[in-house]
């Protein structure tokens, strides 16, 4: 074989290669009712007002209540009261698994298993984990799945 002919393969393959990455990305980052409740569930229990972003409208501010800043706010007076500032109460979600019970075109309902631990400054000698099972509802709105129903401790 010619050195051109190697060399045309190296390209068509390094093409390939780039189509291919591109593909697996863009199939990555596509939103779904898990990701959905993956994404809330680390912004909720990290008190991150982000998660207002992939919580239904319904939800949002029922009777003109802003849930996401009560919820915030609630959680700065509890870490106050304990001595704390907000950031000692954020905890981190790991061994994530999600489960899909219900699918239908715009609405399905998803199972979040995980584990939660506090912030590794107030549980170095003694970490606490909390295990988390929980049902949670979500709904397609304006091209995005988002959290709806009740879920967790969000009033």
């Amino acid at each position: 074989m010619s050195q051109t002919g190697k060399g045309s393969s190296v390209v068509f393959v390094i093409i390939i290669a780039v189509f291919l990455q591109f593909v697996f990305v863009k199939a990555q980052n596509a939103d779904s009712p898990n990701r959905a409740v993956v994404d809330f569930a680390e912004k909720y229990f990290k008190f991150d007002p982000a998660m207002a972003d992939r919580l239904c409208d319904e939800r949002k501010a029922p009777d003109d209540v802003d849930v996401v800043g009560q919820y915030i706010q609630s959680a700065e007076k509890e870490a106050m009261e304990r001595g704390f500032k907000l950031r000692y109460l954020k905890s981190c979600l790991y061994d994530i698994k999600t489960h899909t019970i219900e699918m239908e075109k715009d609405r399905a309902l998803i199972r979040l298993e995980c584990k939660r631990k506090q912030s590794l400054l107030r549980t170095f000698f003694a970490p606490k984990v909390h295990e988390i099972n929980e049902l949670v509802e979500v709904s397609m709105e304006n091209g995005l799945w988002k959290v709806c129903g009740d879920v967790f401790d969000l009033p």
